[in-house]
C-alpha cells in the first residue's frame, strides 16, 4: 500500500474464507450504504458502500471455494463463497483496471449510520452503468495471491 489512509474498515464473508480490507480516508459516518433494488441484491439483503479514492484488498483462504457470479448485463463479478454463500464484494473492470463496491453486511464490527439509499439502476444502459462506476466504486483493487 503505497499511500497512507487514515480508515481500515476490515470484512469477511461469514466463515471468513473470503477477507477484505477497505482503506479509507473516510469515517463510517460518510460512507453511504446503497440499498440496490435489483433481485439479486433484495434477495441477499446486500447493502454497498464505495469510496472512489479507497483501495480495497481481497484475499482468500482458499480460492476454490470462491465463485463469481454474473448477471444481467454481465457486467461485474459478485464475489460469493462457496462454504457460507455471502456476497462480499462486486468487481468491475474498466480500461484495464478493477473497481469495487464492497457489501457493508461482510464489514466486522462495523455500524454504518447514514441513511442508506435505495437506487434503481433496471433502466440504466450499459454505458451509463459503467460510466457511473468508473465515478462511484473504489478505484484501486487488489487481489492478493
Amino acid at each position: 500500500m503505497d499511500q497512507q489512509y487514515k480508515n481500515t474498515i476490515e470484512g469477511r464473508c461469514h466463515c471468513g474464507n473470503v477477507h477484505l480490507e477497505l482503506h479509507t480516508d473516510r469515517e463510517e459516518h460518510e460512507l453511504t450504504p446503497r440499498t440496490c433494488q435489483c433481485s439479486y441484491c433484495r434477495s441477499h439483503g446486500a447493502s454497498w458502500i464505495s469510496d472512489p479514492e479507497a483501495e480495497v484488498r481481497l484475499r482468500f483462504d482458499d480460492r476454490e471455494q470462491v465463485s463469481f457470479y454474473r448477471f444481467g448485463h454481465k457486467t461485474s463479478d459478485f464475489v460469493v463463497c462457496r462454504n457460507c454463500g455471502v456476497p462480499t464484494i462486486a468487481i468491475c473492470e474498466l480500461e484495464g483496471r478493477l473497481h469495487a463496491v464492497v457489501n457493508t453486511t461482510a464489514m466486522t464490527d462495523r455500524k454504518f449510520t447514514a441513511p442508506p439509499a435505495k437506487p434503481d439502476f433496471d433502466q440504466e444502459t450499459v454505458d451509463s452503468r459503467l460510466e457511473r462506476r468508473g465515478r462511484n466504486w473504489i478505484g484501486n483493487v487488489i487481489i492478493e495471491e
